[in-house]
């Protein structure tokens, strides 16, 4: 999920008993990586009908990002079992 780190200030939060706030993180979390879900599932559709390879897809979405001003890789942290869920 996008915001990981987030989900440690979930945890602290939850630990203070305030389980409404704790839950809120969570959604949020949860509800940014089927947002991540849904973009990789049409980025491997567009790749595939366009025959590209991964090499190529990567050389269009750095030249995108240029292109747009926002970066391809984000800032946060990096949590493989949550990435592997949303198919990174």
């Amino acid at each position: 999920m996008p915001y990981e780190f987030r989900l440690d200030l979930a945890k602290q939060v939850w630990d203070e008993s305030r389980h409404e706030e704790a839950n809120s993180f969570v959604y949020i979390n949860n509800d940014e990586a089927f947002h991540v879900q849904i973009g990789n599932k049409w980025i491997s559709y567009l790749a595939e009908i366009n025959e590209l390879s991964e090499e190529q897809l990567l050389n269009v979405m750095v030249v995108a990002s240029e292109k747009i001003g926002i970066p391809l890789f984000g800032k946060g942290g990096w949590n493989s079992e949550i990435r592997k869920l949303i198919g990174l």
